[in-house]
């Protein structure tokens, strides 16, 4: 459940005024959330007043008690985009959010748009200014897919664990075999001397059910 900042600003516009009764207004809905359990406070940079009057609260609440996110639309760069990040963070007032969204990827240009500003996206994740990055959308259902494809062929591991097995040649299939059937790895790297001993290995693994690619 998502307490959304979309409906509860003052204005769409930046730049217009907040009265004292909508700051009031919106301070009462969001530490009502909280007391309900509700912990998701959702805003975007294209809400208008909703960032700078969150800002005025969520500094003097238990940051560890919030899944804060906030939205910023695909720019032409990725540095375009880290300046509206930026701006959003000033008007928040926080370190980092929890959630970063690309928003409204509705489009074949706005997911080009997307794939172009991944990369600062994801250097956001790496300084911890952003725990997670996702996207929301209106779009259609082949625009959804492909927006959710970027993430599985683009995000790094976060992990690299290297084990070495003392085992004969005539071992290391049975081996193989045995590791992913125990252990749950999301993917493997497996190095082969010569082509044909890769295309063997793929073979073995496809027999296998398991996915490969050379």
């Amino acid at each position: 459940i998502s307490c959304g900042g979309m409906r509860y600003q003052q204005s769409w516009k930046d730049a217009d005024p907040v009265t004292e009764e909508s700051q009031r207004n919106l301070e009462a809905t969001i530490r009502r959330s909280l007391e309900l359990g509700i912990n998701h406070i959702e805003t975007a940079r294209g809400y208008g007043t909703s960032e700078q009057q969150l800002g005025q609260i969520l500094p003097t609440l238990p940051r560890e008690k919030m899944i804060v996110q906030t939205k910023v639309p695909p720019m032409d760069t990725g540095t375009d985009f880290l300046d509206v990040f930026e701006h959003s963070m000033s008007l928040l007032k926080l370190d980092h959010v929890d959630l970063l969204a690309f928003h409204g990827v509705n489009s074949e240009d706005e997911y080009q748009k997307t794939l172009k500003c991944l990369d600062a996206a994801l250097e956001l994740k790496k300084q911890g200014r952003a725990r997670h990055i996702g996207f929301s959308t209106h779009g259609a259902c082949d625009i959804i897919v492909k927006t959710i494809e970027i993430g599985a062929r683009r995000s790094p591991a976060e992990t690299v664990k290297h084990v070495i097995y003392p085992v004969s040649d005539t071992q290391k299939t049975d081996l193989l075999l045995e590791l992913l059937e125990r252990v749950n790895y999301d993917s493997v790297i497996i190095f082969c001397r010569t082509k044909h001993g890769a295309d063997r290995v793929a073979h073995t693994l496809q027999r296998a059910n398991h996915a490969v690619a050379i």
